[in-house]
């Protein structure tokens, strides 16, 4: 698996495999378990200082002027992950109504995955981001277009449907721009 997976990808595929074979064991009285003796990757790989997981801040300029000028309809999205540190199912998940412009912060109320609305897992992810100005005009750009498409729509970056993009949405814009960049 190692070639095919990280190590935590490895990790969660083994804690899937115990349980199914302790839970075997426990219905079927089986006199041994059948993972005993099997042990996770003695040191899992992670980040730090020599290898962050994040872009620096040239590779990150460099991707937001690719993003900006070659995939304008992503953009806006792209821009508001990219300035706040939002996820994916909570940025495509934001209305209109939880962008205060005046009080400069936006809301996050709620997030989607796979196409279903929930309120975030925790309190923390609960909370209100300050929202630049330099957002603040993106969004403000967005939101003209958005509307000349789709009056009166509630969803930040609705797709097509009117409904939250899928998870998968950004993928393909984000990798061509990162050809580019």
């Amino acid at each position: 698996l190692s070639s095919r997976y990280g190590d935590s990808s490895r990790m969660g595929l083994l804690r899937v495999l115990r349980t199914m074979t302790r839970d075997a064991k426990a219905d079927l009285r089986l006199t041994h378990w059948a993972c005993e003796r099997v042990v996770g990757p003695r040191q899992l790989g992670g980040y730090d200082d020599d290898n962050p997981n994040a872009l620096t801040a040239d590779e990150l300029g460099r991707l937001f002027i690719a993003m900006r000028d070659h995939e304008p309809a992503w953009f806006a999205l792209f821009a508001t992950m990219a300035m706040t540190g939002m996820r994916f199912a909570e940025a495509s998940a934001l209305q209109w109504a939880d962008v205060d412009v005046e009080a400069g912060k936006i809301s996050v109320r709620r997030n989607q995955y796979r196409g279903m609305l929930s309120t975030p897992k925790t309190l923390r992810s609960r909370r209100a981001i300050p929202l630049v100005p330099e957002l603040a005009a993106i969004l403000g750009r967005h939101k003209k277009v958005v509307d000349a498409l789709m009056p009166d729509i509630e969803w930040v970056f609705p797709s097509s449907a009117r409904k939250p993009h899928h998870g998968g949405a950004l993928s393909g814009p984000l990798q061509r721009a990162a050809e580019i960049a």
